[in-house]
């Protein structure tokens, strides 16, 4: 039974629909499900006929899958779960909504699974919610697989095992998905941009498969180096208070943190030397602050462009330049990422007063704030995961990530846009008398020294050799060709055994370090690296590792 008769099953599925929940919502609520299962695969067909039905979503995965007591805990009306780290999802109720908002109380939706271990029954479960809704009554059992969904598992799903949604839809909600699937993509991709190298997650429209891909929106990976800038926040608590303070590194002084006091007045930067802080307060979480800026993102204005607000996103207009800048303002501002989900963006307002260069700066300039489900108090985490209120973001943490957003922004300007006005030559008109004055004959008819004519430039100079092979390679993450390497393919070595993580690549010789790689990019890196230890020889695999080592340190590849 998975609800008491004194509950009012019929209002609490009818308010379910009114708890915040849209239509993409809804789709990566189920996708969170899918992920919290493990899965490396998800498959969304929208099918205008399946059986007798019409207009139905198929939700398919090849997570771990369901057994009987775990399919009847699923479709349990309120079955919160708490939070934690490892899941996109916070409340445990996303899927419910999604069937509800999906068949809008109208229909029935049916969910097949099977465990993915040996000997595994195949299982299902359907919910009327119609009749639920009319009859004030839910009581949703499962059992064994019927014929007709035995054929739907047959058909689509994945590896035998997993789980398949089956939801027929409202006609309206259906017809927008396929309308706005372009979008739906772009959105999704941002949104599970970090899952996407672990499971692929795709539409299936008439036959037409749309894969959704990896869109890092602040594009960390391809920013020059000296134009972003990453910050880790320790939010604190007081011992004796509710107060927070968010510590992080002294832009003035190494080895000593400060805060933004935004307690007294005018908020104000405080010096802590000594760590006493450490004794007086207690850990909250952490968030990672990451901003960057690209000087391709900024197109200098048209002169037609003033009667236009940068931040109006309902203007249209066929300028290529005006599009591009509108969209790079559109991309602007700060990406607010759950764990590993990027819930929501908040654009930075184009600024209306202070230097008018300065101004593109703040706008354009793109930032990714990154905390923990220990914080979703803090920001005030909605039930739908997907989105949080600005202004309810506690107002010391915001005030301190927007400090920061604004210093980074301002940096960029003082090194970037000052360093670019430095080397435009400045024109000025020649003097008339300088202009018009011929050039002496001896000046003019002097013949050059044939020593500084013919002298030919130095070959270590005119035309220096730093490897741009092995350089061009590297920066585009390709495989190096062997010849570069000066080695023959061989089967793999079993003395060597490389391990990597997010931050370093180590080498072992029978079980001892032979090397160690610190990099920001070793999971990108690392598979590079594993490739080439497959098909080189022991000592040549070993020159290679450390060259590229060296390489990395002399043209401060990243």
């Amino acid at each position: 039974m998975t609800t008491k008769n004194s509950i009012n099953v019929g209002g609490l599925i009818k308010n379910m629909l009114d708890s915040g929940f849209d239509t993409n919502d809804c789709i990566g609520e189920l996708i969170d499900n899918s992920l919290g299962a493990n899965a490396t695969n998800i498959k969304i067909h929208l099918l205008d006929t399946l059986n007798e039905l019409k207009n139905v979503i198929l939700f398919v995965d090849n997570g771990i899958g369901m057994d009987q007591t775990e399919l009847e805990k699923c479709y349990v009306l309120h079955n919160r779960q708490d939070a934690n780290d490892e899941r996109a999802g916070y409340f445990g109720i996303g899927s419910k909504h999604a069937k509800i908002h999906f068949t809008q109380h109208k229909y029935f939706s049916k969910t097949i699974s099977k465990k993915n271990e040996p000997q595994s029954q195949l299982f299902e479960i359907k919910a009327d919610w119609k009749t639920a809704v009319e009859n004030n009554h839910y009581n949703p059992i499962p059992h064994e697989i019927t014929k007709s969904g035995e054929e739907i598992w047959n058909k689509y799903c994945i590896n035998n095992n997993g789980t398949i949604d089956i939801i027929p839809c409202d006609e309206i909600l259906y017809k927008n998905i396929k309308l706005n699937i372009n979008e739906i993509i772009e959105l999704f991709g941002q949104r599970y941009y970090l899952y996407i190298n672990n499971c692929s997650i795709s539409f299936i429209i008439d036959d037409i498969e749309y894969t959704v891909k990896s869109l890092d929106p602040i594009q960390w990976d391809l920013v020059p180096e000296n134009l972003r800038k990453e910050i880790i926040i320790d939010v604190r608590k007081d011992n004796n208070s509710d107060k927070l303070y968010c510590y992080f590194d002294s832009p003035r002084k190494k080895n000593s943190k400060v805060y933004l006091d935004t307690y007294n007045g005018k908020s104000k930067l405080v010096q802590n030397d000594n760590n006493d802080y450490l004794n007086n307060t207690v850990i909250k979480g952490t968030i990672i602050v990451k901003s960057v800026y690209m000087k391709e993102w900024k197109i200098d204005k048209t002169n037609d462009d003033d009667e236009i607000e940068d931040d109006d996103d309902t203007v249209e207009t066929n300028n290529t330049d005006k599009i591009k800048r509108k969209y790079n303002l559109k991309m602007g501002g700060r990406y607010i990422q759950r764990n590993k989900k990027l819930i929501d963006h908040f654009k930075i307002p184009y600024p209306n007063s202070g230097d008018n260069a300065k101004r593109d700066y703040i706008a354009l300039s793109r930032h990714l704030i990154k905390f923990n489900s220990n914080l979703d108090k803090e920001f005030q985490v909605q039930i739908n995961k997907s989105h949080i209120k600005e202004n309810d973001i506690n107002n010391h943490i915001y005030e301190t990530i927007k400090y920061l957003n604004k210093k980074f922004s301002e940096n960029i300007y003082d090194t970037v846009h000052k360093k670019e006005l430095k080397q435009v030559p400045v024109k000025s008109e020649p003097k008339p008398d300088i202009v018009k004055q011929e050039p002496k004959p001896d000046i003019v008819k002097q013949e050059p020294k044939p020593d500084i004519v013919k002298l030919e430039p130095k070959p270590d100079i005119v035309k220096p050799e730093p490897k741009p092979d092995i350089v061009k390679q590297i920066l585009t993450n390709e495989p190096l060709p062997l010849k570069v390497l000066g080695g023959k393919q061989s089967t793999i070595e079993p003395q060597l055994r490389l391990k990597y993580d997010s931050t370093k690549i180590t080498l072992y010789e029978n079980n001892k370090e032979l090397f160690i790689f610190k990099t920001l990019n070793a999971n990108k890196l690392g598979p590079m690296f594993y490739d080439h230890l497959k098909n080189l020889k022991k000592d040549i695999f070993i020159k290679f590792f450390d060259d590229y080592i060296k390489l990395y340190s002399k043209y401060k590849i990243n």
